[in-house]
C-alpha cells in the first residue's frame, strides 16, 4: 500500500468506531425505553405467525408429507395481494419452457 493510504487507515477506523458506538448507544437506549418495539416492527413487517402456511407446508413436504393449501377468508382476500394465484401468462411461459407438468394444476 502507498504511504498516503497507510496514513488514512487509522482515521478511517476511528470514524468507523465512532459511528458504531453512536449506533450501539442509540440501540441500547431504544431497548430500555421501548423494549417491545422490535417485536412490533417485526409483526408489521412479517405479519402474524399464521400468515406463513407455505413455509410450514414446505417443511412438512421435506419430511415426506403430501400437502395442499386452501385459502379462506370471511372478509375476502382482495386486500392481501395476489397470493398464490396462477395467471395465464405464467402457465403459458411454463409450457413454453417445457414445464407442462408444473403448469398443470
Amino acid at each position: 500500500m502507498s504511504p498516503e493510504i497507510n496514513k488514512r487507515i487509522p482515521a478511517a477506523l476511528l470514524i468507523l468506531r465512532f459511528f458504531l458506538a453512536i449506533f450501539l448507544l442509540q440501540w441500547s437506549v431504544e431497548k430500555l425505553i421501548l423494549p417491545d418495539s422490535a417485536a412490533r416492527i417485526a409483526r408489521s413487517f412479517y405479519g402474524r405467525r399464521d400468515d406463513f402456511p407455505i413455509h410450514d407446508a414446505a417443511l412438512l413436504r421435506i419430511n415426506g408429507h403430501q400437502i395442499r393449501i386452501y385459502e379462506q377468508s370471511v372478509s375476502g382476500l382482495a386486500s392481501r395481494g395476489a397470493g398464490l394465484v396462477g395467471q395465464r401468462d405464467i402457465f403459458a411461459i411454463l409450457r413454453a419452457v417445457g414445464c407442462k407438468h408444473v403448469a398443470h394444476v
